[in-house]
């Protein structure tokens, strides 16, 4: 029986310790299903530390603790294991949704801590209807949904919209990768690459998690979705500087017809050869083979 000392760390709010004390503890068995369950509630534990204290840092913990629940590769032992990991995999994932683009938890979100949770203090009330936090959260929620349905319908998103999970998981790579290109001279556009990536990335992780617990072999996202949520955070207040090429600025309009028209007859500069990927991607889905031939086969 590994270290019960963790458990012990946690409850008095040492959530580094208590880390410390579940490596020591688990070391030969690191990737069992008690060792594995331990972590997932430090690391939930931990985020409800700073969920619940209105604090950004949750975001992180909650990924890690969605990643001890359901590890790649594993097989529960038992109906009960997975129900209660399922269960538990529900309750992190509704926190996580509840956590904003800075990081912070929106108002009225309904999470819930830890069955184990001591935190300093209560979770704070779940507004009603009536009052106003709500009433300003159930706005933002449908200008996010109003938001998602008009990328949907863009010209370059709808083409990809049956394309199935490993499709979007391959964009949200291919979009990161054009934020990483763009991050240095041109930051805005970098943010509107950053968009589209995450776009991708959580629509593979709904896909992921409507086929629990078959897709438990396969990343969720989650990391993917916290990297790039990172590189936004790296941009800082940034802006760009220099003119943005314009097929650019129609491809992250979702604009991939006028990004060609734009584009004409130009060769894309070895520095943009990741959105002319991107590009040559919706050509193919669209139909083009012989233009999407063209930019992967132009050369600088």
């Amino acid at each position: 029986m590994a270290s019960t000392d963790w458990a012990a760390l946690l409850d008095q709010g040492e959530f580094s310790a208590a880390l410390d004390a579940w490596r020591a503890g688990f070391a030969a068995s690191a990737d069992s299903l008690e060792a594995t369950w331990a972590r997932a509630e430090i690391e939930e534990r931990w985020g409800d530390s700073f969920f619940f204290a209105r604090q950004a840092g949750a975001s992180a913990h909650f990924h890690a603790a969605l990643g001890a629940l359901v590890p790649q590769g594993m097989m529960f032992t038992s109906l009960e294991e997975n129900d209660r990991r399922m269960e538990a995999h529900g309750r992190v994932m509704n926190k996580l949704y509840a956590v904003d683009g800075s990081g912070l938890p929106r108002p009225g979100n309904d999470g819930v801590p830890h069955p184990n949770a001591k935190l300093a203090s209560p979770p704070p009330r779940r507004v009603t209807v009536a009052e106003a936090p709500e009433i300003v959260e159930r706005r933002a929620a449908v200008l996010r949904a109003r938001a998602e349905r008009k990328r949907q319908e863009l010209p370059a998103a709808a083409l990809f919209r049956d394309a199935g999970h490993w499709q979007h998981h391959l964009l949200g790579q291919m979009w990161s990768d054009a934020g990483h290109a763009l991050a240095v001279d041109l930051p805005d556009e970098a943010r509107s690459a950053y968009t589209w990536s995450q776009h991708y990335f959580e629509l593979y992780n709904a896909a992921w998690s409507a086929n629990l617990p078959a897709s438990r072999w396969d990343s969720d996202g989650g990391q993917e979705i916290m990297e790039v949520q990172e590189a936004v955070s790296a941009l800082g207040i940034r802006t760009s500087e220099i003119d943005c090429p314009a097929w650019i600025d129609a491809l992250l309009d979702g604009g991939w017809q006028e990004a060609l028209a734009a584009l004409g007859a130009q060769v894309p500069p070895p520095e943009f050869q990741t959105l002319a990927k991107i590009l040559a991607a919706i050509c193919q889905a669209a139909g083009e083979e012989e233009r999407a031939a063209r930019l992967l086969a132009a050369k600088p």
